[in-house]
């Protein structure tokens, strides 16, 4: 009897560390999603701005790929798609 009620004493204490894990566990796993998609964000937004001034002739292709750290064949093929996507 004594050896039951402290078994369900541990299963319930169990149960609530493993529920404030749990809790724990998506907290820090939507953190992680929000700073992904602000990285995404930003990253998208930089591109964007310089897919522009390029097709403004502000800046030429080379320095722009430059800029974001890509080829310019990569580049290219991304403001391609841009261009495409804006009409």
């Amino acid at each position: 009897m004594i050896l039951n009620h402290i078994a369900s004493r541990l299963n319930k204490d169990l149960k609530e560390r493993m529920a404030g894990l749990m809790s724990h566990v998506i907290e820090l796993q939507e953190d992680r999603w929000l700073r992904k998609g602000r990285e995404e964000g930003r990253l998208e937004g930089t591109k964007s701005l310089l897919f522009s001034l390029v097709v403004d002739k502000v800046i030429d292709v080379a320095d722009a790929a430059r800029r974001a750290g890509e080829s310019e064949e990569d580049f290219t093929k991304e403001l391609e798609e841009y261009i495409k996507n804006q009409k």
